[in-house]
């Protein structure tokens, strides 16, 4: 009778070139801490006879590799199992004379493949694998490629990329992580094919990219050829009757930010920068008027204006109607001011701006609303409306005779395309219209 209730069963030998590779189980009963297994031991004999054994190993697990053995030896092998006091087991194979035959192979794999590898047989630094598998492993070096020349893909351990070469031998491909960055990048310059093709011909879209960026933005697209025809984004609608749209064109091509080349902008509203004083209150909907004073200018496409709200009938200042109310942010972006990247400290200008002002996007041209009055009487669609002496707010705008205006003045800032009726005269309404201070 044994002393540990651990046993070990189904011991089995496997021959390779100069060695002998065992495996088995190992059950062990509700054993208390201190009588859990300790080693396994491995005892070897020449002959069917377990009184010549001698022991060649204690393993701690369930395979053990006998090397250095000569070719077509063989070797009987039984094995025990002793816990952490001491204890041991039954011997397996329980008979003496049953030990568990292994012999080594006779024939070396050839120099050129390697067709079975036994358990941790060590390291290979020459050949070829063919037709296997590998499962569960971690592959490691500095290099690791499906052909040294023309296309291939990499794994390069030196960059930490995985790049993939065109058949003229190119990066074409590469994914690498740079400071903690996921980068991918993807070059060209080998004829008129696309760089990079995405398609997808199920329901979703062909690609979707998200992100909590501040500046750049999400998607930063960059051309940085400037000749005709080098634009930075073109998006085409290839069904007929489909629109087609050019981003960040070239200065040969006119510098256009956008630029349609079928189809046309819908629904469209032109919008502009302006700032309006901190303290001066105003809300969406109202109108405002320039004070001719210009905060910022860049080339002959852009100026920052200071504007006021309205608080007069006729102004002929009129700027437009405000669409949304923000802070100045010191590094957000703004046409007329030069960039400013998210990392560097803002300029004073940009400082000094979002301390005194608060920044407006006003409603130019297009279509929209505009809030309105009845102080002029009703409005009807296709009334002209310019400012009244209710603050921010419009009103239809009449003639000398008090009837509606149909003439397009200095003044004017919308046309009404909604009819509106007022219960008395200080009644406000959203009205919607075509801005026509653009």
């Amino acid at each position: 009778m044994a002393d540990s209730g651990i046993t070990v069963s189904g011991l089995a030998a496997t021959g390779g070139v100069g060695q002998i590779a065992l495996g088995w189980s190992v059950t062990e009963a509700s054993c208390l801490p201190y009588l859990r297994l300790d080693k396994v031991e491995i005892w070897e004999a020449t002959a069917n006879d377990r009184g010549t054994a001698v022991k060649v190993a204690e393993i701690f697990g369930s395979q053990y590799v006998r090397t250095g053995l000569a070719r077509s030896t063989s070797r009987r092998y039984w094995i025990r199992a002793r816990d952490a006091s001491g204890n041991f087991g039954e011997w397996f194979p329980a008979s003496a004379t049953a030990g568990i035959l292994g012999t080594t192979t006779s024939t070396p794999a050839s120099a050129n493949s390697l067709s079975e590898v036994s358990p941790d047989a060590g390291s290979v630094t020459s050949g070829n694998f063919s037709a296997i598998g590998i499962t569960g492993s971690t592959i490691t070096g500095s290099l690791i490629r499906t052909t040294t020349a023309t296309a291939r893909i990499e794994l390069n351990s030196t960059q930490n990329a995985l790049n993939i070469y065109n058949a003229a031998g190119q990066i074409a491909a590469q994914l690498r992580v740079i400071s903690g960055n996921t980068v991918a990048s993807f070059y060209g310059n080998f004829g008129p094919a696309s760089v990079m093709s995405v398609q997808n011909d199920g329901n979703g879209p062909a690609a979707r990219l998200s992100g909590d960026s501040i500046n750049p933005a999400v998607l930063h697209v960059l051309n940085l050829a400037g000749g005709s025809g080098r634009d930075a984004v073109r998006a085409e609608n290839m069904g007929s009757g489909g629109g087609a749209i050019f981003l960040g064109r070239a200065s040969a091509d006119g510098g256009y930010a956008a630029y349609t080349v079928r189809g046309t902008y819908g629904p469209f509203t032109g919008a502009h920068d302006a700032v309006l004083p901190l303290g001066d209150p105003v809300s969406p909907g109202e109108i405002v008027c320039s004070t001719g004073r210009v905060i910022a200018k860049s080339g002959v496409d852009d100026a920052l204006l200071e504007v006021t709200v309205s608080t007069e009938e006729r102004q002929r200042g009129a700027y437009g109607v405000v669409s949304t109310v923000r802070p100045f942010l010191p590094t957000g972006d703004v046409a007329a001011l030069p960039p400013v990247r998210s990392e560097d400290p803002p300029t004073p200008v940009r400082s000094w701006l979002s301390e005194h002002y608060q920044r407006l996007t006003v409603n130019g041209c297009g279509e929209g609303l505009i809030l309105v009055c009845g102080r002029s009487g009703d409005i009807a669609v296709g009334d002209y409306i310019s400012t009244s002496s209710m603050r921010g707010k419009g009103q239809r705008q009449n003639d000398e005779h008090g009837m509606a205006d149909d003439i397009q003045r200095r003044c004017t800032v919308a046309k009404a395309t909604q009819a509106a009726t007022f219960d008395y005269s200080d009644q406000v309404k959203l009205l919607a219209c075509i801005y026509l201070c653009g």
